[in-house]
């Protein structure tokens, strides 16, 4: 009984220690601007990192015969600024990798695939009641899987969205 007792209260102080966050983010930039939604995913490993993914994918195709169908970014971000009342927050930069379906109307073979691995920063500004903005900016090597993907892809948004515990 006292390991189960020291154990609870290890795990509740380990919990309770470090801010632990969790965000959920649209961006609003490319809902207005493309007829795409990207929705996003962060988790607060540390006062410092955190860990999250975004996931890209259009509603409706445009008039462009290529196009960005759906995309994957798994990413990394350090922040340089940790706030001990509202957590992360400020300037951050980020690693990611990057999994991009492509669709080519004018090619026998519609769809392609490419992954590519790419580094980016930006800043992040959160309010009291847990309401978050970012702007982010990364530039991204493809690999090149298909030879009609592009060399670099480059990201940018402004995310909106909600943090909790």
């Amino acid at each position: 009984m006292k390991k189960i007792i020291v154990l609870i209260s290890v795990v509740i102080s380990t919990i309770t220690y470090g801010q632990k966050y969790h965000e959920i983010k649209i961006d609003a930039l490319e809902a207005l601007v493309t007829p795409a939604v990207d929705l996003s995913y962060e988790y607060a490993i540390n006062a410092y990192g955190s860990v999250g993914s975004s996931i890209f994918f259009r509603v409706d195709e445009p008039k462009t015969k290529e196009f960005r169908k759906f995309m994957l970014s798994p990413y990394y971000r350090h922040h340089f600024y940790d706030n001990k009342s509202y957590g992360q927050k400020g300037f951050f930069i980020e690693g990611l990798l990057n999994y991009v379906n492509y669709q080519d109307e004018r090619q026998e073979d519609e769809n392609y695939n490419d992954f590519g691995i790419g580094f980016g920063g930006g800043v992040k500004i959160i309010s009291g009641g847990g309401f978050t903005i970012d702007g982010h900016a990364a530039l991204i090597r493809n690999f090149q899987a298909d030879d009609r993907s592009d060399d670099f892809l480059i990201r940018f948004g402004i995310n909106l969205g909600f943090r909790f515990l």
